[in-house]
């Protein structure tokens, strides 16, 4: 384990701050699934959903004080799922759409090619949040628990996330949810515009970032994952 991703298993900024302690239960996400430097894509989300915590059998509930189990069942992620035969959260079933050939005949397939996995998207897609820790308040999660709650949560957390873009090195970024591609103009001072492609230098190394927003319910039309698949497979193509 890198001695940065033990920093942000520990990291307990938002449970000391009495403002946010009421909305997060659980221990921070450094990734779902494993990231390796270099990788043609990420995708970078705004928060966990705290669903991946609860339950007996939930993908994520291991014991909160052992570092090395909290890793192994977050790099694990998408593997246990496959290992199981089960579907994944809406969530990331959403996503893995993007990437997949659940279009045949348009690009779906063809991004599946060239990406060169072989059953899920996630083999050579990498994913970590803005915020790192699941929230929640009584009416629901992200959305419902206040813009100021939400800004502190991303300066509490946006060091880690620049970290792990200058750690990794990825060539391509999805970034999903409007919170999301906010920071990036922020950040690297560009316009994100929905849908589209947009060139950048991050850390001296060109990179495309996507901006998709994410839908109520995680359910985009079909013609809009068509368009996703096309996006995606443009930026694999220009490398």
């Amino acid at each position: 384990m890198l001695d940065f991703e033990r920093e942000v298993h520990k990291c307990h900024k938002c449970k000391d701050d009495e403002l946010l302690i009421s909305v997060v239960r659980y221990f921070p996400v450094y990734s779902f699934g494993e990231i390796k430097p270099g990788m043609d894509f990420v995708v970078v989300g705004v928060n966990p959903s705290d669903q991946e915590y609860e339950g007996q059998d939930a993908p994520l509930n291991a014991d909160p004080h052992n570092l090395v189990a909290r890793s192994e069942s977050q790099r694990g992620y998408f593997r246990k799922y496959l290992e199981r035969g089960e579907s994944l959260y809406p969530y990331f079933r959403e996503i893995s759409g993007f990437f997949d050939d659940q279009n045949r005949g348009f690009f779906g397939d063809a991004v599946k090619r060239k990406l060169g996995y072989d059953k899920s998207p996630w083999e050579k897609v990498g994913c970590f949040d803005l915020v790192k820790c699941p929230t929640r308040c009584s009416e629901g999660q992200w959305t419902w628990i206040g813009e100021k709650r939400r800004q502190t949560f991303i300066r509490n957390c946006e060091q880690y996330l620049r970290r792990q873009l200058e750690e990794y090195k990825p060539r391509n970024i999805l970034a999903y949810g409007r919170d999301v591609g906010d920071w990036f103009e922020k950040y690297l001072k560009v316009e994100c515009i929905e849908w589209e492609i947009t060139k950048m230098k991050l850390n001296n190394n060109a990179v495309r970032l996507l901006f998709v927003t994410q839908r109520q319910g995680n359910k985009h039309s079909k013609p809009e994952v068509i368009w996703i698949n096309r996006k995606i497979l443009e930026m694999l193509n220009s490398e």
